[in-house]
Formats: C-alpha cells, sequence, structure tokens
C-alpha cells in the first residue's frame, strides 16, 4: 500500500480542457519559446540595421547620432515590451536594478503605462523608433524625402518625457530605468533634431504634403505590423503559462495520487506470486505491471528507466510484464512470438535472470544475439499455454498502445506518460520511505 501524507485540497486535471493537444508526443514547447521568437526577429532587424548604416556614406555625425539614438530607443523599447510581457531578461533585469527606488514592473503594469487597454507605451515606443529609423534611412537614400517631418515629431514628442517624469515621481513614487532610458533618448532625439534644423521657421517651409504622406504610410504600415506580432508574442506567452502551469500540476505527485486515485484496481493487472516475467521483492510496496511489445522502441526506452528504479529500490517496486500477444502472432509463429516464447522459456529454466533477460533484450533487441546470449537447456519447456494465457489478456484488456503502465493495479491516468510516471515515482516512493 502506497502511504502518502496528502492534506489540503487537490486540483485535478483532465486531459480534454487542456489548450495544448497532445504535446507529449511531439518535440515539447519549451518554456522561452515566445522570448526566442522576440530575440530572433530583434537580432535579424538590429544587423540589418546595422549593415544599412554601415553601407550608407551620406550621413552627417548628426543623422548618424540620430540614427544610433533611435536605433538604442528600439533596444530599449524592446526590453520594456518584454517586461510587459512578463520576459525574463538577464540585461533588463540589470538595467531596472541599477538604482534603489526601481520598480519597473509596478511602473509598466500600471495604468498610467497604457494609452488605450490594447496599445501600450512600450508600443508606441517600438512603432516611434522603428518607423524613425526606417524613414532616416529612406530619405538618407531618396532625393524627394527630406527628414524634415521626423525632426518636427522628434521635437514635439519631447513633451512625453514631462509626463512619464511626472507619473513615476508624483502618482507612482517608484522610478522604472527603462523607461527612463527611453526618455532619454527622446531628449536626444529632439535635442538633436532642433539642432539639424537650426531654426522651426525655417522648417515649416521644407514640409510638403508627399513626404507627410510617406512618413504617415510608413507609420501606418508599421503600427499595424507590431501590433499583428504582437497578438502572436500574446498568444506564444499565454500558451506558455498554460504549459508552464500544467507540467507543475502534472510533476505534482499529490495530484498524480489523487488522480490516480481515481482508477478502478484491474485485478488482472496485479502480479501474482506465480506471474512468470516479474522481478523484485515480492513484499515490494509499489507494484509495477507494464504491457509490452517485444519490438516496441518506446518500450524499450521505457524499460531502461524501470530496471534503473528496481536496481535503485530493491525492496521497495516489483515489476511484473506481460507481452501484448495476439493469435496472429501465435498462428504466424512470427518474431514477436518467437522472442517473447524465448524469452519465458529461458525465465522457465532460470527464474533469477529475468531482470537481466529483459534488459539484455530491450537494450539491443536482436533476436540472434538474444539466442547466443541466452541459450536454451534442454529439454526445453512447453511454455504455449503461457503465450496463450498473454493472448486472452490481451484481448480482454483491449490494450490501445504499449508501453501501458499500472501502479498497484491501477492503471496510470492518460493525462500522464510513462516519463511522468518516473518523474514522480523516486518522490512517491521517497516520500512513503520517509513516513
Amino acid at each position: 500500500m502506497i502511504k502518502l501524507n496528502i492534506s489540503g485540497i487537490v486540483l485535478t486535471i483532465k486531459k480534454n480542457i487542456l489548450p495544448f493537444g497532445n504535446s507529449e508526443n511531439s518535440t515539447s514547447l519549451t518554456q522561452d519559446s515566445n522570448k526566442n521568437i522576440l530575440k530572433y526577429l530583434f537580432i535579424l532587424s538590429t544587423l540589418a540595421l546595422f549593415y544599412s548604416i554601415l553601407s550608407l556614406s551620406s550621413f552627417a555625425l548628426k543623422e548618424t547620432l540620430l540614427l544610433i539614438s533611435n536605433l538604442t530607443g528600439f533596444i530599449l523599447s524592446y526590453f520594456v515590451i518584454e517586461k510587459e510581457l512578463g520576459i525574463s531578461n538577464s540585461l533588463s533585469d540589470m538595467i531596472c536594478k541599477l538604482t534603489k527606488k526601481v520598480g519597473c514592473e509596478k511602473v509598466l503594469q500600471s495604468k498610467g503605462a497604457k494609452i488605450f487597454q490594447w496599445f501600450t507605451w512600450g508600443d508606441a515606443g517600438i512603432i516611434y523608433f522603428f518607423t524613425s529609423l526606417v524613414y532616416l534611412l529612406i530619405s538618407s537614400t531618396s532625393q524627394t524625402i527630406s527628414p524634415t517631418p521626423l525632426y518636427l515629431i522628434s521635437i514635439a514628442s519631447l513633451v512625453f518625457p514631462f509626463y512619464s517624469l511626472y507619473y513615476q515621481i508624483i502618482v507612482l513614487k517608484q522610478f522604472c530605468t527603462l523607461c527612463i532610458g527611453v526618455l532619454l533618448i527622446i531628449i536626444i532625439n529632439s535635442s538633436t533634431s532642433l539642432f539639424i534644423l537650426g531654426n522651426l521657421h525655417s522648417a515649416y517651409n521644407l514640409l510638403n504634403a508627399y513626404n507627410i504622406l510617406i512618413l504617415a504610410l510608413l507609420f501606418l504600415t508599421i503600427t499595424t505590423i507590431w501590433l499583428l506580432l504582437k497578438e502572436i508574442f500574446l498568444k506564444n506567452v499565454k500558451n506558455n503559462t498554460y504549459y508552464t502551469l500544467y507540467r507543475r500540476l502534472k510533476r505534482n505527485p499529490r495530484i498524480f495520487l489523487s488522480v490516480l486515485d481515481w482508477q478502478p484496481v484491474t485485478e488482472e493487472c496485479l502480479i501474482r506470486l506465480d506471474e512468470k516475467i516479474a522481478f523484485g521483492d515480492e513484499q515490494a510496496d509499489f507494484n509495477l505491471f507494464i504491457a509490452c511489445n517485444p519490438f516496441c522502441d518506446p518500450c524499450a526506452l521505457a524499460h531502461k528507466h524501470v530496471h534503473e528504479l528496481e536496481s535503485k529500490y530493491p525492496k521497495k517496486v516489483r515489476v511484473g510484464i506481460r507481452f501484448t500477444l495476439t493469435e496472429d502472432n501465435l498462428k504466424n509463429e512470427d518474431s514477436k512470438f518467437i522472442v517473447s516464447k524465448h524469452i519465458i522459456q529461458y525465465i522457465t529454466q532460470h527464474p533469477t535472470a529475468t531482470k537481466d533477460i529483459l534488459h539484455s533484450w530491450y537494450s539491443e533487441m536482436s533476436l540472434e544475439k538474444l539466442i547466443s546470449k541466452y541459450p536454451l537447456n534442454t529439454p526445453v519447456p512447453n511454455v504455449e499455454p503461457i503465450l496463450q494465457e498473454f493472448v486472452k489478456w490481451n484481448n480482454q484488456l483491449s490494450i490501445k498502445g504499449t508501453p501501458t503502465f499500472w501502479l498497484n493495479g491501477k492503471e496510470i491516468p492518460s493525462i500522464f506518460n510513462w516519463k511522468d510516471l518516473f518523474e514522480q515515482l523516486p518522490v512517491i516512493i521517497e516520500d512513503a520511505t520517509d513516513n
């Protein structure tokens, strides 16, 4: 009997309410997949921008300063977006801890950090700085497009630092060093633009409808693309959050045992004293019964864990195995039949070698090596009744896949796979031993 001290409320989960499908049979999601998508896009765009900057020779020192400042602003805005999405980044974390009175998360999650419910100042930063970068690059290669509209917008944006500082200092009484960095970039942009233009009065004469239209179209295009990308990012963050929670629940031994407790006991999957393929202490508290196919790769992988578990807890774990044979296997005497028959015959002659022959077979899965390494003595025992019993057992339980596990007669619930089982069992065994 499994003895584990369980108290309080246990949350259980059903497979059909999870938003992931059967991710266990495919490449598992990484916890940072959304973070990687953002990073790859960021790295690619940064490299492209650097290449464009280095390939241009028409920039004066002041225009080059604007390009660098906008690129820096774009990077800082990217870090702000990461913080808003709850993505950890060592560099942005370091920036946020530069001073004692820092509350990046508090500032970025406050009401003042949102322009609309779906649009934040982080979004505005990404769009503003990226639009500025692209427009500066376009204007540098065109004889008809003037950067003047962008300069005027940069000067006008000087209003924002006053609002942001007021909100952080007076309202929240917290500082966001990432935000302060963005504000410094805006001030640098505004000062540089003002210096380039010389005086605002003459700047108005350089404006024309064509330049304004190009800048407006560029702004709308980048805004649309960013909002679409952000929607994808948000879904990835949400799915990763659910998946992380789902994995934590699956790895909780209390939840595992609670769900297992709902399962009925299958009498046919309790290890009998005369079970033909069994090893481990007969008095063990943990009886692990397994339905296997001799030529099943997942069974071979699982058997490695079975072997290690029983070796680690020889007095706590007993293992019983039955092969999922069919009438056709027996009738045709195929390879599945031959391997099963040879293993059972050898175990009949050498009961203490059960663990060794199973481990050897699932390590190599070679019939030739099996027969050579484990030859039969004469007379060869008749094991046909045992094979027939395996067929009857397989038909009775209608086993759909291998390996299938039962713990103390209860089938492992479908929301857990065999990998989950071997993550849970050592903890459960240790806990039961301590109690």
